[in-house]
């Protein structure tokens, strides 16, 4: 598709308007015009913030790749809920920073806690994944059931164990796991919860714990401060955990 950007006009704009809204980035009483504007290249921008894009306000193939995947309801079954919630937890960082702690119901000591780790404190990237499981299924599968550890819950899913099974990228679903190999760190050592694979541009994008902020190639990707959507290169995964979600 054409690459649209302030000033664009067109039914190309109309549908990616259709798109922003299926997304939740846009009003319906803001109409369809075939005018890109200001509101119009403010909505890209945020969009592109939360697929984890370069944020230019621009619509190249990345984020038409973007705009054109599923769209999340809540009321769709188990996948979706899981992924609902992590995408919620965008944005949340450390308290205090470099602690691998926050407060809150859902903040990342809960998760971790939730995962097997009471008082929380430590790295907590599976802890995440592992909790998006219990809250899509409504706790029928367990965080502390997987726990917070990449290596051991590959070695589940090698062995069939709770449910988990080794997937390929191809086959992967939105709620199943990324597991990445970062140089220097164990045959694992990172997990996103899968959101979308692009086979074109060889990538992968997640909504990643424990991560640096997209746009950040110096901090650690294992071990950041935060929740942030990343969209990493498909050379970085280890592997690819299928979770027995129902639908």
């Amino acid at each position: 598709m054409s690459v649209l950007k302030r000033g664009s006009r067109g039914p190309l704009v109309q549908q990616l308007k259709r798109r922003l809204r299926a997304h939740g980035h846009w009003r319906q009483a803001w109409g369809y015009t075939t005018g890109f504007g200001r509101i119009t290249d403010q909505q890209v921008r945020i969009f592109q913030a939360k697929a984890g894009l370069i944020v230019d306000g621009q619509v190249g193939p990345q984020t038409w790749a973007a705009l054109n995947a599923p769209a999340f309801n809540a009321s769709k079954g188990e996948r979706a809920r899981a992924v609902n919630w992590a995408l919620s937890k965008q944005g949340i960082t450390e308290r205090p920073a470099g602690s691998n702690q926050g407060p809150g119901r859902d903040g990342i000591t809960a998760i971790q806690e939730a995962a097997g780790y009471p008082g929380g404190g430590v790295p907590y990237c599976q802890c995440f994944a592992s909790y998006s499981a219990q809250v899509g299924s409504r706790g029928r599968l367990r965080a502390n059931t997987f726990g917070g550890y990449t290596v051991a819950v590959v070695d589940m899913a090698r062995n069939g164990s709770h449910g988990l099974r080794l997937g390929t990228l191809r086959s992967a679903r939105p709620g199943d796991w990324i597991e990445f190999n970062f140089p220097g760190g164990e045959s694992v050592d990172h997990v996103g919860v899968f959101l979308r694979h692009d086979s074109a541009a060889g990538t992968v994008t997640c909504i990643e714990a424990n991560t640096s902020a997209p746009g950040d190639t110096t901090g650690s990707q294992a071990n950041g401060q935060g929740i942030w959507t990343r969209t990493r290169s498909v050379q970085a995964v280890g592997a690819v955990v299928v979770i027995p979600f129902k639908s």
